[in-house]
């Protein structure tokens, strides 16, 4: 039996929810009937509850093509990333995309931006992945982008754009910057859940895949990035993108966010 979730939202079935998150043993039931649509612990823990779902992950070639087909064009979240991606342009002509998939997102932004003769965009994402990229762009005759498969590469960009997969990195974002002897200019988050609870971990079933995920606090990373020497210049949210645990009601993400922060001088 499916109970909608818009029952479940109500203040008092949400509060009841609550009071029942509070207690081991009602918990202990609730964690059983959400199944897979709840917080974990640990990503191993989240990855092995993704795993017993069945579906695919993030190389699988219908997941690459899905994504390869929403860049056709331009969604609502991306243009506060066009914005500010086109400023930074002007100055300088590196851009690692990082968990860029086959480089998707160069491929609709191209549409929008006025991308420099000489720049190069820098794509790391998995294996699998990378290959299909890198083939895509022989076909394309695209010489303007790069495929890697080591985070060293982080040194090289002025740009670091992360959209659809801070959440998926491991080590976690913060944990990459404070390892690179560089950082980069400007920090371009996108498409990211977070949250005002300390960090958890869920399953994201999208269409056809099932996958762990990080969820974060919001402050912390803030903080996080404030410690390594950046400004928040600006933040949006994304409605349209959202991590719901129907019998979770304190761990589910209503929006998911974006954050583009700049290294002080």
């Amino acid at each position: 039996m499916t109970i909608p979730h818009s029952l479940l939202a109500r203040k008092r079935v949400a509060g009841f929810l609550r009071w029942l998150n509070r207690h081991g043993w009602s918990r202990f039931f609730l964690e059983a009937f959400a199944g897979f649509q709840r917080p974990f612990a640990t990503m191993q823990e989240a990855r092995l509850a993704a795993d017993k779902i069945g579906l695919g992950s993030h190389e699988e070639p219908s997941n690459v093509a899905l994504h390869l087909n929403k860049g056709q064009s331009a969604r609502l979240s991306d243009y506060p990333v066009l914005f500010r991606l086109q400023e930074c342009l002007l100055r300088t002509r590196k851009v690692l995309d990082l968990g860029g998939n086959v480089g998707n997102l160069f491929y609709c932004y191209e549409k929008y931006l006025q991308i420099p003769k000489d720049l190069t965009w820098t794509v790391y994402d998995l294996p699998r992945t990378l290959d299909a990229g890198r083939s895509l762009a022989k076909n394309r005759q695209e010489t303007k982008l790069r495929f890697v498969d080591q985070l060293d590469n982080l040194e090289q960009c002025d740009v670091l754009l992360v959209s659809g997969s801070m959440h998926y990195l491991e080590p976690p974002l913060l944990e990459l910057l404070k390892q690179s002897r560089h950082h980069p200019r400007w920090v371009i988050i996108n498409r990211v859940p977070l949250s005002e609870r300390d960090t958890y971990y869920a399953v994201q079933r999208d269409h056809h895949i099932a996958v762990a995920c990080r969820v974060e606090k919001l402050d912390s990373v803030k903080s996080g990035m404030d410690n390594l020497g950046y400004d928040l210049t600006d933040s949006w949210q994304i409605p349209d993108r959202n991590l719901i645990m129907p019998f979770f009601p304190d761990y589910s993400v209503d929006s998911y966010r974006g954050l583009f922060f700049t290294i002080r001088d």
